[in-house]
């Protein structure tokens, strides 16, 4: 992807946003945090990430994530997990890290709990 634009699977990059980047000496704009268009908005975040942490899985992962809960899309067990997983990874914190062991650990009592419905034959 890279810092050509935010492209996740939820939108395409538009005539507008690329012309803004050819056009500008600062970008992401230096005030991109008080856009109000949350496409736009998405896009100068994660070029802005990139900016500081570089093209990483890591801040895709927060991007998209971010992009999803402003969109009022529920997140997965998973996708929560991996979501503190990348903030932990760019911000560690302890209780970032505290809040990720303890939806490992509800994660891992689900599948046990599921392990017992299907018993595995003597």
């Amino acid at each position: 992807m890279g810092a050509a634009g935010y492209r996740s699977k939820y939108r395409r990059t538009t005539g507008r946003e690329k012309n803004i980047k050819e056009n500008s000496e600062q970008y992401p704009p230096k005030d991109w945090y008080k856009t109000e268009d949350t496409e736009l908005y998405y896009v100068y975040y994660q070029a802005q990430l990139i900016k500081q942490f570089g093209d990483i899985e890591q801040v895709k992962t927060i991007v998209d994530t971010e992009y999803k809960i402003a969109k009022d899309i529920e997140l997965g067990l998973d996708e929560q997990i991996e979501y503190l997983e990348a903030q932990n990874y760019l911000w560690p914190d302890q209780r970032t890290q505290a809040s990720l062991n303890h939806l490992i650990k509800i994660k891992y009592r689900q599948s046990d709990d599921h392990s017992h419905d299907h018993p595995h034959p003597h």
